[in-house]
């Protein structure tokens, strides 16, 4: 058996060191069911998504490996700015409030809020003044809450997934939800009760996603925004962009 000497430990402490800092493993949180950013196939059982892709791509790009670690919407926001994890993902919309917590990247995706009504709400209510004095269904945390509750009149219902509103709205328990269009256009193909809703408008307001850091994970946000900014030149955002949505991200 060889022996360790002091020097030899000292040095591979160092080389391990070095290795950590080229190779860092990310916590990233996310939430399992926010389809078809980031959600868990039934078929496979692997997490999925949009989201998903896109960080792991990044995280590749910049010579970083991924841990997803799932959790409610509503606590991603805390569980980085605490440095519980290093970033988080999950069609999170860049807003003054948020940045005032947390670190943003670039914008990565241009989405927005829509509303869903049950089709015999849908000749009631086609816009956001339509809502007034309406029971509503959101997502905890979301800017369709934060925009639901500015509503005059409204009794606002939250709920931890979109899953969950719209099994709520196709159970009569509200007369309509507000939540992110493209998640909306998912839940609207796939449910089995799909055929019981209307999209009652187009985009309500565009809106910016971003990666969420800590304060302390400057560094790794800059590594994520040049890896983004190369996938986009190179192509490669594209192809994720129609993998996903079907068709080419507007330019």
């Amino acid at each position: 058996m060889k022996k360790i000497t002091a020097a030899g430990l000292a040095c591979t402490l160092a080389l391990a060191l070095c290795g950590s800092a080229a190779a860092e493993k990310l916590r990233v949180a996310t939430e399992f069911s926010y389809a078809p950013f980031e959600y868990v196939d039934t078929q496979s059982g692997n997490l999925v998504g949009f989201d998903i892709d896109l960080v792991r791509l990044l995280a590749k790009k910049s010579g970083n490996t991924v841990e997803f670690v799932g959790m409610n919407f509503d606590s991603i926001l805390a569980a980085v700015r605490t440095g519980m994890v290093d970033a988080g993902v999950a069609g999170i919309t860049i807003t003054e409030s948020r940045a005032r917590r947390v670190l943003f990247s670039d914008p990565y995706y241009k989405g927005g809020l829509s509303i869903v009504t049950s089709k015999e709400d849908g000749s009631r209510i086609k816009t956001a003044f339509d809502l007034r004095n309406k029971v509503i269904c959101v997502q905890i945390g979301t800017s369709g809450a934060d925009l639901a509750r500015k509503i005059d009149g409204t009794a606002v219902r939250s709920f931890n997934t979109a899953g969950e509103m719209f099994l709520e709205l196709g159970n009569g328990g509200c007369q309509a939800l507000v939540g992110d269009k493209p998640v909306n256009d998912y839940y609207m193909r796939v449910a089995s009760n799909a055929g019981k809703f209307v999209h009652a408008s187009g985009t309500l307001r565009s809106e910016d996603y971003g990666i969420i850091f800590g304060r302390k994970k400057a560094g790794i946000r800059a590594q994520f925004n040049a890896a983004l900014k190369e996938i986009k030149e190179s192509g490669e955002y594209r192809d994720l962009y129609v993998k996903w949505f079907g068709e080419a991200p507007a330019e």
